[in-house]
């Protein structure tokens, strides 16, 4: 037996031989040579010129002075995981269609690689990352979202991992914070994006269940604005910026009024005021044998009373008698009020001799003021 538990033992042992005088014959010297042949033939050659039959017990002992490695079936040293050399690369392809080269060369891929790459380029839209030339591979992200232009900038560090299921690399990595500029549909379903320093939206932006802060002002073009074409919302507005004032206290420049808030101050400035001279009710009206309305405002109907005499009637009656009243003919004639009631008015046509006269097909206005 030449080695057993990893000592070596020779098979004679001479000086035990002599004592028990036995001689040296060439027989049992070749059969201790042949021991020596054995043990020899079980030892790693330092230069390596032989491999070994089973696992490498160091014995806790450190393994020193390794080359780093080369192949995929050599051992790495330290300094090549801790420089992440096995992993990463700077991008060797072109925009959209990324490369790397590793060093030693990966050959297939396997579902939970991770690869990590600088960007040469940015992107422009849908991208795939090869490997050692083992083949191109769509990059995602959001597990299976196809990348879109502006998800990859130049000189950006990229980690993806890949999915044996859906053969595919997915980002690990975010993707960069530039404003969203476009409408895809990997955008239109956005749930959290984090801090925007500017959001530039084209077409319609619906904020369902919205309750956080659009910092800067919408469309001001200042520069850490947002600025949306359509902003709609479901549900209550509130802040700052939104007022909700019966009396437009603030009388705000930039603030946005409520629906009410604009209506009761409207209301109140109309009552306030008694009508304020607001035009409330008016007619335009003609005689061509049978008096009629020609387009009217708030006027129920038109009486032909005889030759050049009027009466109109209101839709709703004034509060009283006393209001305002302008008349106008085209036909530079005069147009007169005969008499007035809550509820009618009674004009007198006459010409420039003061005889009364129909109208014709002219038209002839009246308008009415609240009192």
């Amino acid at each position: 037996m030449a080695w057993s538990g990893g000592t070596f033992t020779g098979l004679h042992n001479w000086v035990t031989d002599q004592s028990n005088a036995i001689r040296i014959l060439a027989s049992r010297h070749k059969a201790q040579d042949d021991v020596f042949i054995a043990g020899i033939n079980s030892c790693i050659e330092k230069s390596g010129s032989n491999a070994m039959t089973g696992n490498f017990n160091a014995g806790s002992n450190r393994l020193t002075s390794l080359a780093a490695a080369t192949a995929a079936t050599d051992a790495p040293i330290a300094s090549q995981i801790q420089d992440g050399s096995l992993t990463y690369a700077v991008d060797t392809g072109s925009a959209n269609t990324y490369a790397i080269s590793l060093t030693p060369n990966e050959t297939a891929y396997a579902a939970g690689q991770v690869f990590f790459f600088k960007s040469t380029n940015a992107n422009s839209g849908a991208s795939t990352l090869n490997v050692d030339s083992i083949g191109a591979i769509d990059i995602k992200k959001y597990h299976n979202v196809a990348l879109v232009s502006g998800d990859i900038v130049q000189n950006q560090l990229i980690g993806v991992v890949y999915d044996a299921t859906t053969s595919d690399f997915v980002m690990i990595t975010p993707t960069p914070t530039a404003p969203i500029t476009t409408t895809t549909a990997a955008q239109t379903n956005i749930t959290s994006v984090g801090t925007l320093t500017s959001l530039a939206v084209t077409g319609e932006v619906t904020a369902t269940g919205f309750t956080g802060t659009l910092d800067g002002s919408l469309g001001s073009g200042a520069a850490a604005a947002a600025s949306v074409t359509t902003l709609a919302v479901s549900g209550a507005i509130s802040g700052a910026s939104f007022k909700d004032e019966n009396d437009m206290a603030s009388d705000s420049a930039t603030a946005v009024a409520s629906q009410q808030s604009i209506k009761a101050y409207v209301d109140t400035e109309v009552a306030g005021a008694g009508g304020g001279g607001l035009v409330t009710v008016w007619a335009t009206f003609i005689d061509t044998g049978t008096a009629a309305l020609s387009d009217d405002s708030g006027v129920a109907s038109i009486a032909d009373n005889g030759t050049g005499d009027y009466t109109l009637t209101f839709d709703s009656a004034f509060s009283d008698a006393n209001y305002g009243v302008g008349l106008a003919s085209d036909q530079s004639q005069i147009l007169a009020i005969k008499g007035r009631a809550t509820t009618t008015l009674n004009v007198h046509h006459v010409n420039d001799s003061g005889s009364a006269t129909d109208i014709g097909s002219v038209a002839n206005s009246a308008l009415f003021t609240s009192t």
